[in-house]
């Protein structure tokens, strides 16, 4: 039956399946060819730089050790919104974490406290009074469709 409905869906031929048969069906590509985290960062403070986003899907290097993220962009910035996307990512536990790196040293700047100098953000816009934000606070599921998160970033 799975087969003839996505027979009859991928080739627009008329199917007498149930509702229940085509969200099988869907998650079940889904399922194949992944998920989409979809990412509207705003706030950025000058149009200069780079945007260079990370996603974990485990507490273990968040939010700044690029080396333990599952996926990374580096983008010119361009205007003060920046929308990305990432796609085919399989269902789990994500956080996001962006960095606006103004002069394009490919760091984070801080002064000599270690408070960021450029502009920084995570999914849910979690923020840790000292210190960097936690993954737990971060987090979001991706499970049976994509995820549109905005991100504000903090200069």
């Amino acid at each position: 039956m799975l087969f003839r409905s996505f027979f009859c869906f991928v080739f627009g031929l008329p199917y007498a399946g149930t509702a229940s048969d085509f969200n099988l069906l869907r998650h079940n590509l889904a399922l194949q060819s992944g998920y989409r985290i979809k990412l509207n960062i705003s706030n950025l403070a000058e149009v200069a730089g780079n945007v260079a986003i990370l996603i974990f899907n485990a507490q273990d290097g968040f939010p700044g050790d690029e080396k333990k993220a599952i996926r990374k962009a580096v983008l010119k910035v361009t205007d003060r919104v920046i929308l990305h996307e990432f796609d085919r990512l399989p269902p789990g536990n994500y956080a996001v974490a962006v960095v606006h790196d103004k002069n394009g040293n490919s760091r984070l700047d801080t002064n000599f406290l270690g408070i960021p100098n450029e502009g920084v953000g995570v999914s849910n816009n979690a923020w840790n009074r000292f210190g960097p934000p936690r993954f737990e606070d971060a987090v979001f599921v991706l499970k049976d469709s994509d995820v549109s998160l905005t991100i504000r970033l903090r200069n």
